[in-house]
């Protein structure tokens, strides 16, 4: 798999720290969107869209599963705070 920065950020490392580096979290997906982070969950959520499924993966254990299916609708403000 190859994986293109097209953000120059990206090389500079304005958007990284330290030694980090771009990793590949999940192959497959044809078209995918809207990751999102939720730290207290330790969790990446992302919307498969041709699957109809929602996406997570775990930052302890590092794996891949389904959080939910079917995914519609997922405009849900899951992080927004009231106010």
């Amino acid at each position: 798999m190859i994986v293109r920065d097209l953000d120059e950020r990206f090389r500079t490392g304005r958007c990284m720290n330290g030694d980090d580096r771009m990793q590949v979290l999940h192959t497959g997906g044809r078209w995918v969107e809207g990751p999102v982070y939720l730290p207290a969950w330790r969790q990446l959520i992302w919307s498969d869209i041709p699957n109809d499924r929602l996406l997570r993966w775990d930052e302890t254990s590092g794996a891949v599963s389904v959080f939910r299916s079917p995914g519609a609708p997922t405009a849900t403000p899951w992080t927004a705070r009231a106010g």
